[in-house]
């Protein structure tokens, strides 16, 4: 399991500065990264049953608070690695991102091992998170459905589709 962050709130984005940013970044993503790198080659090479958890935040999953610019854009980084790993992983290694919020960690062990246990890939624990995924969603949504409908033939855009093959077919075994 990969655990690497460190939190600053108080500055708004516009008062932020890129040396903000890296210093939370360097720690939050950049660690996790380094983690994975080593032990993600290990797991492959060894290739038996394995499992790479990285630790995210519930911010990884929803909608920019105020004044923790830095902090949110690296969970959702986070996000976006793990799930990448996912896919290109063989398919003996389990991937998942643990999603803690503000939680008593002997509370949070249980229901988190629980999920590992079951092999989901979010590992969450606040319900009250579901309002805020549920409000980016639906914005989204709503967004698409007004601009950008679905039509016949849409998939020749499909991001996964284009990128396996600028990857030559991808590397997922």
């Amino acid at each position: 399991m990969s655990n690497a962050g460190v939190m600053a709130v108080g500055q708004t984005v516009i008062d932020s500065s890129k040396e903000d940013f890296m210093k939370i970044f360097d720690v939050n993503v950049f660690g996790v990264l380094n983690v994975v790198s080593v032990f993600g080659k290990r797991l492959i090479e060894q290739g038996t049953p394995a499992a790479l958890y990285n630790v995210g935040s519930e911010n990884s999953l929803f909608n920019g608070v105020p004044f923790a610019a830095p902090y949110v854009a690296s969970k959702h980084a986070v996000l976006a690695l793990t799930e990448s790993l996912k896919e290109e992983v063989p398919d003996y290694i389990e991937v998942g991102l643990i999603c803690p919020g503000f939680v008593q960690s002997d509370r949070f062990t249980s229901i988190a091992v629980k999920q590992i246990k079951q092999g989901e890939f979010y590992i969450v624990s606040h319900a009250y998170n579901m309002v805020r995924i549920d409000e980016r969603y639906r914005t989204l949504k709503k967004a698409y459905e007004h601009y950008a409908p679905r039509y016949d033939g849409d998939d020749e855009f499909d991001v996964r589709t284009l990128f396996d093959r600028m990857a030559g077919g991808g590397n997922r075994n």
